[in-house]
């Protein structure tokens, strides 16, 4: 956990320094005193990044965490920055007006697939999607190799989804359902 913790620091301080994914709205984003953070990230992570962040700027990080991040949560909200969700969200509430672009002076190194070209939002780590399987249900020469094996109907009711309600999970769904058949989407939901 401790590598985690300093993998995520270095990034969020980042975030945090250069408010990469702010709220925007009517009102100023400024830092003064206290960066209100809404994050999905656990109260360790949390607390050691503001922590770390205070230490650097003498800025305080106040924080809620949740469990899912929802447009309708920043509409009226006094969050500065965002930690957590994926990039379609931060896109439908850029273009809704709630979050405010701002780039950083090495905004022209990160590359075009992680961050947004207005500067809404960057994205600080990949999430790989993983499929496992238990070889003493199955066969290694049955496991799925990609996403097509999963249309096999060999594999019906032998599939585990974790978490469907996570984020991640959400946009793997949605990102695969034009490549699936409706039919080998339900199969694995």
């Amino acid at each position: 956990m401790k590598g985690i913790k300093k993998i995520l620091s270095l990034g969020l301080l980042l975030v945090f320094s250069f408010s990469m994914v702010s709220c925007g709205g009517s009102k100023e984003n400024t830092l003064e005193g206290t960066v209100v953070v809404t994050s999905k990230y656990p109260d360790e992570v949390n607390s050691y990044i503001a922590e770390e962040f205070k230490k650097e700027t003498g800025i305080s990080v106040k924080y809620e965490v949740k469990d899912e991040i929802k447009e309708d949560d920043f509409k009226n909200s006094n969050t500065d920055i965002i930690l957590g969700g994926d990039n379609e969200l931060y896109k439908k509430m850029a273009s809704d007006n709630i979050l405010k672009g701002y780039k950083t002076s090495w905004y022209s190194d990160v590359d075009d697939n992680y961050r947004d070209k207005d500067g809404y939002w960057y994205s600080i780590f990949r999430n790989p999607m993983v499929v496992a399987y238990n070889k003493a249900n199955l066969a290694a020469n049955l496991a799925p190799k990609s996403l097509s094996d999963l249309k096999n109907g060999n594999l019906a009711n032998k599939l585990l989804m974790v978490n469907s309600n996570n984020d991640y999970t959400k946009y793997f769904i949605s990102a695969t359902a034009s490549y699936l058949s409706k039919e080998a989407i339900m199969m694995i939901i």
